[in-house]
């Protein structure tokens, strides 16, 4: 039970390692590269690479999409283009989104009244219900107002408002 291994190692063409136990009787051609594959500091590196990328797209994805009851998401107006009827609006998270203006699109103030598209400016922090795929965004409904920190708390932080 106790026998002394002797190991040639050696990587072969695919650039595994291969291990081949010298110490064997039958000395068989039979080859076995999982006893050193994590021995590697490759594996590590790859491992360590795969759990930062994911823990980085479950945060990123956490992140979005957080909408209100009503279905509004928070936004800040990167650029508008009156024109094209198009609005460039930014996640919290510095995800952009292109987002088209229809006649039927309806625009509010932080109070409640009717606005319109000119009244807004690239800065202004909206909520907006959008419809639609990434590459075919539809604003139906924008409130122009801020993000109180109890909301901010509600929709992006894991942990309660500190009163």
């Amino acid at each position: 039970m106790n026998r002394l291994l002797f190991l040639l190692s050696f990587r072969n063409r695919t650039g595994f390692r291969v291990v081949r136990d010298l110490s064997s009787s039958s000395r068989s051609d039979e080859t076995s590269w999982r006893a050193s594959a994590f021995r590697e500091p490759s594996f590590y590196f790859l491992a360590f690479f795969l759990a930062l990328l994911a823990s980085l797209l479950a945060g990123s994805l956490n992140a979005q999409g957080r909408k209100t009851a009503a279905g509004e998401e928070f936004f800040m107006v990167a650029s508008l283009d009156q024109s094209k009827s198009q609005l460039l609006l930014k996640l919290p998270t510095e995800v952009t989104l292109l987002a088209k203006v229809t006649p039927k699109t309806q625009f509010f103030d932080d109070k409640g009244k009717p606005i319109k598209l000119s009244d807004l400016r690239a800065g202004d922090t909206v909520w907006a219900v959008t419809t639609g795929a990434a590459d075919n965004t539809t604003v139906t409904r924008l409130r122009k107002g801020p993000m109180t920190v109890a909301e901010l708390h509600k929709y992006y932080l894991d942990y309660p408002e500190v009163k």
